[in-house]
């Protein structure tokens, strides 16, 4: 998936930037680039989690609080764009505004709580594949949670 994910941005770099260069700066258009390219963030900090030697439960669990930082900035912007949205669908009808805003909120708090809530308990194991000595997470059953919120948002 990463593989065709990267190569997607490849492909469209070129007349991505030329697009962005020629149009106007504004906030929508910060709120789009950290949206499009944050993702490479949590990945890169999966990767290092994955392939690096430690042993370490305490670094484990930072690299997990670091990438669910990242995790939440990513959601957190991606929503709000999907509310701009929603709210210009709507022709920025206020009762949808403020619905939007309040179900936004809610689920970003929820998110953020199970994120950094159940770091804790979650046990590490040691990858089968001999050589290999990354952080592996026993359970996702906490992940699962956070994608009931954002397809209950949506």
């Amino acid at each position: 998936m990463a593989t065709f994910w990267t190569y997607d941005y490849v492909c469209s770099l070129h007349e991505e930037w030329t697009f962005l260069l020629r149009s106007r700066w504004t906030k929508a258009k910060g709120l789009y680039i950290i949206t499009r390219h944050v993702p490479f963030l949590p990945l890169a900090t999966e990767l290092y989690k994955l392939f690096t030697p430690n042993e370490n439960l305490d670094k484990c669990r930072m690299l997990i609080l670091i990438e669910s930082c990242f995790n939440i900035i990513l959601v957190a912007c991606s929503e709000f764009f999907f509310v701009l949205r929603t709210c210009a669908l709507w022709s920025n009808n206020i009762i949808i505004l403020a619905a939007m805003l309040f179900a936004f909120l809610v689920v970003l708090v929820a998110s953020i709580g199970v994120s950094f809530i159940t770091v804790g308990p979650i046990q590490f194991t040691i990858s089968a594949i001999p050589g290999i000595t990354g952080c592996y997470k026993s359970s996702t059953r906490f992940s699962f949670v956070s994608f009931l919120l954002l397809f209950a948002f949506q």
